[in-house]
Protein backbone atom coordinates (compact mmCIF):
# COMPACT_ATOMS: atom_id res chain seq x y z
CA UNK A 1 0.00 0.00 0.00
CA UNK A 2 1.81 3.17 -1.33
CA UNK A 3 1.47 6.58 0.68
CA UNK A 4 -1.77 7.99 -1.25
CA UNK A 5 -3.42 4.82 -0.40
CA UNK A 6 -2.69 4.74 3.53
CA UNK A 7 -3.97 8.33 3.51
CA UNK A 8 -6.94 7.82 2.20
CA UNK A 9 -7.56 4.70 4.28
CA UNK A 10 -6.49 7.03 7.57
CA UNK A 11 -8.85 9.76 6.09
CA UNK A 12 -11.77 7.43 5.56
CA UNK A 13 -11.37 5.20 8.91
CA UNK A 14 -10.89 8.76 10.87
CA UNK A 15 -14.66 9.36 11.40
CA UNK A 16 -15.43 5.65 12.92
CA UNK A 17 -12.09 6.56 15.66
CA UNK A 18 -13.47 9.71 16.33
CA UNK A 19 -17.12 8.91 16.68
CA UNK A 20 -15.78 6.17 19.27
CA UNK A 21 -14.01 8.70 21.19
CA UNK A 22 -15.69 10.07 24.32
CA UNK A 23 -15.03 13.62 25.10
CA UNK A 24 -16.08 16.77 26.11
CA UNK A 25 -18.26 19.52 23.32
CA UNK A 26 -15.67 22.04 22.30
CA UNK A 27 -16.29 25.71 22.57
CA UNK A 28 -18.44 26.73 19.32
CA UNK A 29 -15.31 30.22 19.23
CA UNK A 30 -12.67 26.89 18.99
CA UNK A 31 -14.74 25.44 16.11
CA UNK A 32 -15.69 28.41 14.26
CA UNK A 33 -11.59 29.33 13.93
CA UNK A 34 -11.38 25.75 12.41
CA UNK A 35 -14.05 26.23 9.96
CA UNK A 36 -12.59 29.63 8.69
CA UNK A 37 -9.04 27.36 7.61
CA UNK A 38 -9.18 27.31 3.58
CA UNK A 39 -6.87 24.20 3.83
CA UNK A 40 -9.00 21.42 3.98
CA UNK A 41 -6.28 18.85 5.75
CA UNK A 42 -5.27 21.85 7.92
CA UNK A 43 -8.96 22.16 8.73
CA UNK A 44 -8.70 18.39 9.71
CA UNK A 45 -5.91 18.84 12.36
CA UNK A 46 -7.42 22.12 13.52
CA UNK A 47 -10.41 20.21 14.39
CA UNK A 48 -8.20 17.50 15.91
CA UNK A 49 -6.32 19.46 18.31
CA UNK A 50 -9.67 20.43 19.99
CA UNK A 51 -11.14 16.62 20.34
CA UNK A 52 -7.47 15.75 21.41
CA UNK A 53 -7.66 12.63 18.64
CA UNK A 54 -3.80 13.48 17.34
CA UNK A 55 -2.82 13.51 13.70
CA UNK A 56 -0.52 10.65 14.39
CA UNK A 57 -1.75 8.22 12.12
CA UNK A 58 -2.80 10.46 9.23
CA UNK A 59 0.42 12.78 9.20
CA UNK A 60 2.47 9.60 9.35
CA UNK A 61 1.54 8.50 5.72
CA UNK A 62 1.89 11.84 4.30
CA UNK A 63 4.04 11.73 1.45
CA UNK A 64 7.44 13.98 1.90
CA UNK A 65 6.50 16.90 -0.30
CA UNK A 66 3.27 17.26 -1.44
CA UNK A 67 -0.11 15.57 -1.74
CA UNK A 68 -2.67 14.27 -4.34
CA UNK A 69 -5.49 13.89 -1.96
CA UNK A 70 -8.38 15.22 -3.85
CA UNK A 71 -9.90 18.23 -1.78
CA UNK A 72 -13.26 16.35 -1.70
CA UNK A 73 -11.89 13.54 0.24
CA UNK A 74 -10.09 15.57 2.42
CA UNK A 75 -13.35 17.65 3.17
CA UNK A 76 -15.70 14.68 3.35
CA UNK A 77 -13.46 13.24 5.78
CA UNK A 78 -13.47 17.05 7.90
CA UNK A 79 -17.51 16.09 7.59
CA UNK A 80 -17.01 11.68 8.61
CA UNK A 81 -14.79 12.74 11.78
CA UNK A 82 -18.25 14.07 13.54
CA UNK A 83 -19.67 11.37 13.02
CA UNK A 84 -22.06 10.30 16.15
CA UNK A 85 -21.63 6.66 17.68
CA UNK A 86 -23.71 4.46 15.25
CA UNK A 87 -25.40 6.96 13.48
CA UNK A 88 -24.92 5.97 9.57
CA UNK A 89 -27.39 8.37 7.96
CA UNK A 90 -26.09 11.04 5.67
CA UNK A 91 -24.68 14.35 7.38
CA UNK A 92 -24.19 17.59 5.50
CA UNK A 93 -22.55 20.64 6.13
CA UNK A 94 -22.36 23.73 4.74
CA UNK A 95 -20.25 26.67 3.68
CA UNK A 96 -19.56 29.84 1.60
CA UNK A 97 -15.77 29.76 0.13
CA UNK A 98 -14.72 32.70 0.33
CA UNK A 99 -16.87 34.57 -1.30
CA UNK A 100 -18.14 32.23 -3.84
CA UNK A 101 -20.75 30.01 -4.61
CA UNK A 102 -22.32 28.41 -1.58
CA UNK A 103 -20.79 25.23 -0.81
CA UNK A 104 -22.81 22.09 0.07
CA UNK A 105 -21.37 18.40 1.36
CA UNK A 106 -23.13 15.46 1.96
CA UNK A 107 -22.08 11.89 2.89
CA UNK A 108 -22.81 8.52 4.64
CA UNK A 109 -21.40 5.18 4.90
CA UNK A 110 -22.10 1.55 3.53
CA UNK A 111 -24.13 0.47 6.24
CA UNK A 112 -22.78 -3.38 5.11
CA UNK A 113 -19.30 -2.84 4.85
CA UNK A 114 -16.39 -3.14 7.62
CA UNK A 115 -14.13 -0.09 7.87
CA UNK A 116 -12.86 1.91 6.12
CA UNK A 117 -16.67 1.92 4.71
CA UNK A 118 -16.96 3.04 1.19
CA UNK A 119 -18.55 6.83 0.79
CA UNK A 120 -21.42 7.84 -0.74
CA UNK A 121 -21.44 11.39 -1.51
CA UNK A 122 -23.49 14.21 -2.71
CA UNK A 123 -22.11 17.66 -3.27
CA UNK A 124 -22.39 20.84 -4.51
CA UNK A 125 -19.11 22.80 -5.44
CA UNK A 126 -18.56 26.26 -7.84
CA UNK A 127 -22.57 25.64 -8.51
CA UNK A 128 -22.25 21.83 -10.12
CA UNK A 129 -23.82 19.00 -8.61
CA UNK A 130 -21.96 15.81 -7.60
CA UNK A 131 -22.52 12.08 -6.97
CA UNK A 132 -19.59 10.13 -6.15
CA UNK A 133 -18.41 7.19 -4.00
CA UNK A 134 -15.15 7.02 -2.26
CA UNK A 135 -13.44 3.97 -1.86
CA UNK A 136 -10.83 2.47 -0.65
CA UNK A 137 -8.61 0.78 -1.77
CA UNK A 138 -8.58 2.24 -5.09
CA UNK A 139 -10.26 0.95 -8.22
CA UNK A 140 -8.05 -0.60 -10.95
CA UNK A 141 -10.41 0.40 -13.91
CA UNK A 142 -11.61 3.83 -15.76
CA UNK A 143 -15.23 3.22 -16.15
CA UNK A 144 -17.98 0.77 -13.82
CA UNK A 145 -21.46 0.24 -14.77
CA UNK A 146 -23.57 1.58 -11.59
CA UNK A 147 -27.78 1.09 -10.75
CA UNK A 148 -29.16 2.50 -7.93
CA UNK A 149 -32.68 0.89 -6.16
CA UNK A 150 -34.78 2.51 -3.84
CA UNK A 151 -36.07 -0.02 -1.35
CA UNK A 152 -35.93 -2.51 -4.13
CA UNK A 153 -37.18 -0.05 -6.96
CA UNK A 154 -34.74 0.82 -9.62
CA UNK A 155 -34.59 4.76 -9.13
CA UNK A 156 -31.39 4.38 -11.70
CA UNK A 157 -30.77 2.38 -14.50
CA UNK A 158 -27.73 0.86 -15.00
CA UNK A 159 -25.34 3.46 -16.16
CA UNK A 160 -21.71 3.59 -17.04
CA UNK A 161 -19.78 6.18 -14.25
CA UNK A 162 -16.25 7.35 -14.59
CA UNK A 163 -13.30 6.72 -12.43
CA UNK A 164 -11.62 9.53 -11.09
CA UNK A 165 -8.78 10.72 -8.98
CA UNK A 166 -6.43 7.61 -9.39
CA UNK A 167 -9.02 5.26 -8.58
CA UNK A 168 -10.40 6.63 -5.54
CA UNK A 169 -13.22 8.39 -6.57
CA UNK A 170 -16.43 7.05 -8.75
CA UNK A 171 -18.25 9.55 -10.33
CA UNK A 172 -22.09 9.79 -11.84
CA UNK A 173 -21.39 12.67 -14.08
CA UNK A 174 -21.42 16.32 -13.26
CA UNK A 175 -24.61 19.01 -13.70
CA UNK A 176 -27.45 17.44 -15.54
CA UNK A 177 -26.18 13.99 -15.60
CA UNK A 178 -25.73 13.64 -11.91
CA UNK A 179 -28.90 16.16 -11.01
CA UNK A 180 -31.13 13.28 -12.84
CA UNK A 181 -29.72 10.53 -10.02
CA UNK A 182 -29.58 12.93 -7.49
CA UNK A 183 -33.49 13.89 -7.73
CA UNK A 184 -34.44 10.47 -6.85
CA UNK A 185 -32.63 9.41 -4.13
CA UNK A 186 -34.71 11.36 -1.49
CA UNK A 187 -37.88 9.64 -1.76
CA UNK A 188 -36.72 6.16 -0.02
CA UNK A 189 -35.50 4.86 3.16
CA UNK A 190 -32.81 3.00 1.90
CA UNK A 191 -30.51 3.21 -0.67
CA UNK A 192 -28.54 0.02 -2.49
CA UNK A 193 -26.41 -0.36 -5.54
CA UNK A 194 -25.64 -2.68 -7.97
CA UNK A 195 -22.83 -2.35 -9.97
CA UNK A 196 -20.05 -4.84 -12.19
CA UNK A 197 -17.62 -3.67 -10.06
CA UNK A 198 -17.54 -5.81 -6.16
CA UNK A 199 -16.68 -3.15 -4.27
CA UNK A 200 -19.79 -1.35 -4.86
CA UNK A 201 -22.34 -3.94 -5.71
CA UNK A 202 -24.70 -4.73 -3.12
CA UNK A 203 -23.44 -1.76 -0.91
CA UNK A 204 -26.51 -0.01 1.10
CA UNK A 205 -27.47 3.48 2.43
CA UNK A 206 -29.23 4.62 5.31
CA UNK A 207 -31.33 7.35 3.14
CA UNK A 208 -33.33 8.53 6.53
CA UNK A 209 -34.09 12.48 6.27
CA UNK A 210 -31.73 12.53 2.54
CA UNK A 211 -34.95 14.52 1.35
CA UNK A 212 -34.05 17.52 3.21
CA UNK A 213 -30.39 17.61 2.66
CA UNK A 214 -30.96 17.36 -1.11
CA UNK A 215 -33.04 20.01 -0.90
CA UNK A 216 -30.59 22.16 -0.17
CA UNK A 217 -27.87 20.85 -2.37
CA UNK A 218 -30.77 21.62 -4.57
CA UNK A 219 -31.01 25.31 -3.71
CA UNK A 220 -27.24 25.84 -3.93
CA UNK A 221 -26.93 24.33 -6.86
CA UNK A 222 -29.77 26.37 -8.15
CA UNK A 223 -31.72 23.38 -10.25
Amino acid sequence: MNTIERLIAGLLMAGAGAASAQSAPAPAASLSACTGIASALQRLECFDRIAGTPMTTIRASLPATGSNVPEIVAAIAILEKGRPPGDLRFRMVESDERGRQRRVLISAPALNRPAPRPLLTLACIDNITRLQFIVHPPVQRHQVKVALRLDGRIAAPEQTWQVLEDGRLVDAGRGLAGIEVVRRLGSAAQVEVASDLPALDGLRFDAEGLDALIAAQRKACRW
